[in-house]
């Protein structure tokens, strides 16, 4: 049977999820050191508010060089311990576990924050955010439109809503938000550009570039209208263009790592590998746990050749997430094609077609992958005959091409987990 021609094979319709973003990582601040001013609280409580608060800031902004994580963990944990109305610390905490990608932490922080304080913006923007990256759209955008609903002046939380709705599949109402928005603030480049998004995804090219070219025209340096752009032309098919408007994009903001998630895309298209994982190193230096980078990572050393450094970078991705139907996928085509051992590669590929969609591409991928394997499976061997050297079938199929013509990657692609992790 003919092998699968789809680049690579596997991993890349898992790849295409970074060009789904259109929305950068959430940039909220540092929680606000109000409680500072108010005299009903004790000294000590203050003072370890704002010393972990100055830790957070510098860990934000420059990593763990210096252990300022631990350092902000610890004073903003005592804060709270000496006095649980300060929000501020729940909130820093919160921002803290995000960056290191603890992602579940950082939403019981934030949770607890919005609790402590319910009409707090950057509380809700920020909690939206966490499980945004945690795949729970759904809770992220339900949670969100509540508050902007009781909160009609909150803008930043409708313009985040924009991006979560959009990226939830409902087009309508985040282009209902985006309007809403402009109304108000008809200078918002970002804001222009996630409306251009979300007419892309609902097939209306013309009309997306033209508002990414009136954002563009507003602010030539905007970030998120030139992220718009690059997957506008990856649409069209000009990987190129693309490419410049990625690359552009985190030259005008490093800290967007779904600009350069994007660029390690395009040149994983174009068979550009070791330029390509660079790209994906570049993203998991800023965001250590980006799964989409991790994954990149692997495909990218994969068609390098460097088959047992591509096999433990799949196996540290599965072990953060096991439930990672890419790195699943592309653990099996490791397996059977580069390393030549199909009775490892075949438990991947049946989780991939037990828990896949079904009529997903990565569904019908592992499917036609079990099926070779079984119609080119060796025959049963006579009691006392030797068995095959190796192990390997008889006729095993050739390896993909590193290279291979790749589907295009669109703005609408679904996570192939069905649930980003």
């Amino acid at each position: 049977m003919k092998r699968l021609s789809h680049v690579l094979a596997a991993g890349f319709f898992a790849i295409c999820v970074a060009a789904c973003g259109g929305g950068a990582q959430q940039k909220a601040p540092t929680g606000p050191v109000k409680s500072a001013t108010r005299t009903d609280l004790a000294p000590a409580s203050v003072r370890a508010l704002v010393e972990g608060a100055a830790f957070t800031k510098v860990y934000l902004r420059d990593g763990d060089a210096t252990g300022a994580k631990d350092k902000a963990v610890a004073k903003l944990k005592e804060a709270w311990a000496l006095d649980d109305r300060l929000w501020e610390a729940q909130y820093d905490l919160g921002l803290v576990y995000a960056r290191a990608g603890e992602l579940g932490n950082a939403e019981a922080s934030l949770e607890r924050a919005s609790s402590a304080a319910p009409d707090a913006e950057p509380v809700a923007v920020a909690l939206c955010e966490v499980r945004r990256r945690r795949g729970e759209l759904k809770n992220a955008g339900e949670g969100l439109e509540s508050f902007a609903r009781t909160h009609p002046a909150a803008l930043d939380a409708r313009a985040r809503l924009v991006v979560v709705q959009r990226e939830a599949g409902r087009n309508d109402e985040a282009i209902g938000h985006a309007r809403f928005l402009l109304a108000r603030r008809p200078l918002d480049d970002g804001t222009r550009a996630e409306l251009a998004l979300a007419h892309l995804a609902r097939g209306e090219r013309d009309v997306a570039e033209l508002l990414v070219a009136q954002a563009l025209k507003q602010n030539p340096k905007s970030a998120p209208a030139l992220r718009a752009r690059g997957l506008i032309m990856l649409q069209r098919g000009d990987d190129a263009e693309a490419f410049r408007a990625f690359e552009r994009a985190s030259e005008l903001d490093p800290s967007d790592t779904t600009a350069r998630a994007n660029m390690g895309t395009v040149l994983l298209r174009a068979g550009a590998f070791r330029e390509a994982e660079n790209a994906f190193v570049a993203v998991l230096k800023y965001a250590p746990n980006d799964e989409t980078a991790m994954l990149g990572v692997a495909v990218a050393l994969r068609g390098q050749k460097k088959f047992e450094d591509a096999r433990s970078a799949y196996e540290k991705l599965l072990e953060r997430s096991p439930r990672n139907l890419s790195a699943a996928f592309g653990l099996g085509v490791l397996w059977a094609d580069h390393l030549k051992n199909p009775g490892k590669a075949k438990a991947y590929f049946r989780q991939v077609a037990d828990d896949a969609p079904s009529g997903s591409q990565a569904k019908t991928d592992a499917e036609k992958y079990l099926k070779d394997m079984t119609e080119t499976a060796p025959p049963a061997a006579a009691p006392g005959a030797a068995p095959a050297a190796g192990g390997a079938p008889a006729s095993a199929p050739s390896a993909v091409a590193p290279g291979a013509p790749a589907p295009t990657p669109t703005p609408a692609a679904p996570p192939p987990s069905a649930k980003k992790p």
